[in-house]
Formats: C-alpha cells, sequence, structure tokens
C-alpha cells in the first residue's frame, strides 16, 4: 500500500474534457523574466483567505505534526490505515502509517528530489515517478500554494467571478503559476475558506491533460491557524485518497535526521 500514500500514485483515470486537449503553447518570454501580476480584485480576494487561514501565524508556520485515518484507492486495493506525518515546509515530510499501530509501520520520507521507504523487508529508495507525483501535489498544498507558487517571478493572479462548489457559493481564484500550470483556488464566499484547489498538467507522454482537485473541509483552528482536518483529492474526476486528521501541531522542532537516508553511515 506504500504506493498509494504518495500523492498521485492511484492508477490514472483519463476523463472525457470540453477542454483543449492541445499540449500548452510556448511564449516568447521565459515566465521567470516575467513580474508578478495580481489583479486587483485578485488580491483582496488573496488577503481575505489568508486572513481566514490565521493571517501571520498562518504565514509565519514552520512544521505541521498531524495524525488520524487515510482512506485510499488505487489498483493495488482500497482502505484505511492510521498516519501518523511530520511535515517541515515547504518539501520535507515524514509519514509513518499502518493498518494498527500494534503492526510494523510502513515510513515514508521525502526530501526535496530524494525519498525512502522503510518496511518489514528493509529500505528502498523511492523511484523516480513516485518523487515527481510527490512534488507536483505537495507544490499545490495549501502552505505552498499561498507562500510560494503565487508570488514566483511570472505568476499571474485574477478574479474569475462566482460559482458553486459542494453546493456552497464560491468565489474563484484564477492562477497561472511560473510553470504554466494553471489553478483554481474556490473560496467559500460566507467565510474565505478555501474550499477547492483545482489544478492541470500537461502529460507528454499521453498527449492529455490531468486534472486534479484538492477538496478541504471541517476547518478547525490550531495555535491561531485554521485547519482543514478532512482533505479529498481527485485526479480526472475520480477520488483517490481521503485524510481525516484527528489533531494538528504547528511549530514542533523536528531531528533533521528524520528526514535524511535512513541507510546512511551515522
Amino acid at each position: 500500500m506504500a504506493a498509494l500514500l504518495i500523492a498521485g500514485a492511484a492508477s490514472k483515470v483519463r476523463a472525457q474534457s470540453s477542454d483543449s486537449t492541445t499540449a500548452p503553447a510556448s511564449t516568447s518570454a521565459s515566465p521567470s523574466a516575467r513580474p508578478v501580476r495580481i489583479e486587483a480584485k485578485a488580491q483582496a480576494l488573496l488577503d481575505r483567505l489568508i486572513q481566514a487561514l490565521g493571517g501571520q501565524a498562518f504565514l509565519n508556520s514552520k512544521s505541521l505534526t498531524t495524525q488520524g485515518r487515510l482512506f485510499s484507492i488505487s489498483s493495488a486495493g482500497e482502505g484505511f490505515v492510521y498516519f501518523d506525518s511530520q511535515t517541515q515546509f515547504p518539501d520535507k515530510r515524514r509519514l509513518t502509517y499502518g493498518l494498527s499501530k500494534k503492526t510494523k509501520p510502513i515510513v515514508i520520507i521525502n526530501n526535496g528530489d530524494l525519498g525512502w521507504e522503510i518496511d518489514r523487508m528493509g529500505m528502498v529508495h523511492l523511484d523516480s515517478e513516485d518523487i515527481r507525483q510527490w512534488k507536483f501535489s505537495n507544490r499545490y498544498a495549501l502552505e505552498n500554494l499561498l507562500r510560494l507558487r503565487i508570488h514566483e517571478p511570472g505568476a499571474l493572479v485574477q478574479s474569475a467571478g462566482v460559482d458553486f462548489v459542494n453546493n456552497l457559493p464560491v468565489d474563484i481564484l484564477d492562477v497561472v503559476d511560473a510553470t504554466q500550470t494553471q489553478i483554481k483556488i474556490c473560496l467559500e464566499h460566507a467565510t474565505g475558506l478555501p474550499v477547492e484547489v483545482r489544478y492541470r498538467k500537461w502529460d507528454a507522454e499521453i498527449n492529455d491533460w490531468d486534472e486534479y482537485a484538492d477538496d478541504y473541509a471541517d476547518f478547525r483552528t490550531f495555535q491561531g491557524i485554521n485547519t482543514a482536518m478532512h482533505i479529498a483529492r481527485s485526479r480526472n474526476g475520480r477520488r483517490f485518497s481521503e485524510l481525516y486528521r484527528g489533531s494538528a501541531v504547528y511549530n514542533e522542532s523536528y531531528p533533521q535526521k528524520i528526514f535524511e537516508d535512513p541507510g546512511a553511515p551515522q
């Protein structure tokens, strides 16, 4: 089940889309050479969103420790596991999970471009696809999206009107980031909190788009930060994982060795 827990490791299911299936066109200027552009109305929505999440407490948080249950679906099977997670923003994570706390758990470590898995058979390096999927999904996690992505050179943020998501009226922000990934951030109109983040990535191997949606719900406040306790992830219209957090603690200090190669000499 280890592959289920690497973000995006579920089997690919291609949904028919009304969007064009033409590959993204190249632009004359490199995105990194263009300034950040945020429309005035979009900036107001972003300011409201950040305040709803906790303002400076959200922006300045360094780490997040959570526990709970994870439900995953893939070609390998489906089911609930318990998990303990230590995340150090922006790109380090240690995820421990298992069917029961009485059995030996599986540990997945992500550290930027590196990754490892430890189970009862020993330690292996994560393959390049697992790491690629982790990096892509982590890139658009709320903390990284709102603190890093929208401020990178070449990013464009615009207001895109209103809609309904999960039967809630939402304000929509359209974002194109520095890598030209298209993102929609849907904010509950009543609270300013995120309801859903949609993003799409061109897959050159199959000449089609991958469409992702991360749904956020059941917000609770920990240390001044509004935290989604339920996160559901879908790809191409098919849900493949749901995270149910039971607790959350911010700004714990971790020994850096928990994110390092477990097979390296001590």
